[in-house]
């Protein structure tokens, strides 16, 4: 069974929209809640992380219902998973690099094969495309049809942090902002939801007619 954060299922096992997160929050008292966890959907889980990146979906026009008898398919397809294994209060990101990690990583994006990929830490685009990383990835996603795309809105008055963009053959990837970095706002993270809308489009068009 791989090691996934939210419920598997048959619309998320493959081809569906895989969230990832740096690690599981909390110390390793906090795993008594994972086995529970798993049997949910991504935006059944109560999380402050998960209710920040529901809200942001309201924000890109993609509301989440968050009662499983409500969810359609679109809801249904997507699944969490972290980059790290375990639990931490305050995130090392020593760990993004490490072999045992990245490896882990790998393993778990070709178990899924996600049709659109959603990286919460923009960290996680840079290494992906770092030289010891990318062949992996390209032997599971396709090819890399360009170099990852970072984009700040230069107008915004407040923080502005970097969002990344790039395409495969197989996959999009979207890269934002951790929901916890300093100064992010919703304000700012809505600014880029045309951008973002114009993926999620593609990406639902499938279930048009389920």
């Amino acid at each position: 069974m791989i090691d996934v954060s939210s419920k598997l299922s048959e619309l998320n096992k493959k081809r569906g929209l895989v969230v990832v997160g740096y690690q599981r929050g909390g110390d390793d008292s906090h795993a008594k809640n994972d086995p529970g966890d798993k049997n949910k959907y991504f935006s059944e889980l109560t999380h402050d992380f998960q209710k920040d990146l529901i809200k942001w979906f309201g924000l890109w026009e993609y509301p989440l219902a968050t009662e499983e008898s409500k969810m359609g398919n679109f809801e249904k397809s997507i699944i969490e998973i972290e980059w790290c294994e375990g639990h931490g209060e305050k995130f090392d990101y020593k760990l993004l690099y490490s072999e045992h990690n990245q490896k882990r990583f790998l393993q778990l994006l070709e178990s899924l094969e996600p049709e659109l990929l959603m990286f919460t830490g923009v960290k996680m685009l840079e290494i992906l495309n770092e030289q010891s990383m990318k062949p992996h990835v390209e032997n599971i996603l396709g090819k890399a049809k360009n170099e990852p795309d970072y984009i700040t809105n230069k107008h915004f008055k407040g923080t502005k942090l970097r969002v990344g963009f790039q395409s495969f053959d197989k996959c999009e990837v979207i890269a934002l902002p951790h929901p916890n970095a300093r100064g992010l706002s919703d304000a700012y993270i809505a600014l880029f939801k045309d951008k973002i809308k114009s993926l999620l489009d593609t990406y639902s068009e499938k279930f048009k007619n389920a």
